[in-house]
């Protein structure tokens, strides 16, 4: 029993899962007509922040404290995800494709 309390606290103490945690709880929040698709991909993006820029934050500003990295990766996963969302929203209203294509045709010339 105690091998079960040991890895629960391994798992508990993980940053990627107070990532996901965060994430999965701001999923509430997404616009309104979302596709699943659209869910996905912020839910990812909001891990992915949390996991890969979070940990950098955290050593870059010399905290030291795992309760302080661990609240930091579920604040990264839950904000994380809401900016991607409404990234999506301004892709979803605006002609995206043709702005970039026009940047790359504008440093061509």
């Amino acid at each position: 029993m105690a091998w079960i309390d040991e890895k629960l606290m391994d798992v508990t103490q993980s940053p990627a899962v107070a990532a996901m945690l965060g994430s999965m709880l701001s999923l509430k929040w997404m616009p309104v007509g979302s596709t699943w698709l659209n869910r996905l991909n912020s839910l990812a993006g909001g891990i992915g922040t949390a996991v890969y820029i979070i940990p950098w934050f955290v050593v870059e500003a010399g905290i030291e404290s795992k309760k302080a990295e661990l609240a930091f990766s579920f604040i990264g996963g839950f904000l994380g995800l809401l900016i991607l969302s409404r990234a999506w929203e301004y892709v979803a209203r605006t002609n995206f494709g043709e702005l970039v294509s026009s940047i790359f045709r504008r440093s061509e010339q």
